[in-house]
């Protein structure tokens, strides 16, 4: 959305997306990073879930409110095994 239109029509009128994503990129993105380098699962939930909440207050902003991000439930393709000690079909 930043790349391709940083200045949408919100309901108040036009919202600077850079504006919000600036922070969140400054502040929220490396504490994700930060989290995964640890392999720190606490800390990588705790600040997934600040990421969640302020793309939410940024869909708000602009509109939006019918686009709720949310934590998934299930594995993304039930084709790859994620087990690391998995084996391969016989």
């Amino acid at each position: 959305m930043v790349r391709i239109n940083p200045m949408p029509k919100g309901p108040t009128g036009v919202v600077d997306i850079q504006a919000i994503f600036g922070p969140i990129d400054a502040n929220v993105v490396p504490m994700i990073r930060q989290a995964i380098q640890n392999k720190d699962n606490t800390q990588f939930t705790a600040a997934y879930k600040q990421m969640l909440a302020s793309c939410y207050a940024c869909h708000v902003s602009t509109g939006r409110p019918y686009l709720k991000p949310t934590i998934p439930t299930a594995v993304p393709q039930s084709i790859i095994n994620y087990d690391p000690d998995g084996k391969l079909p016989e």
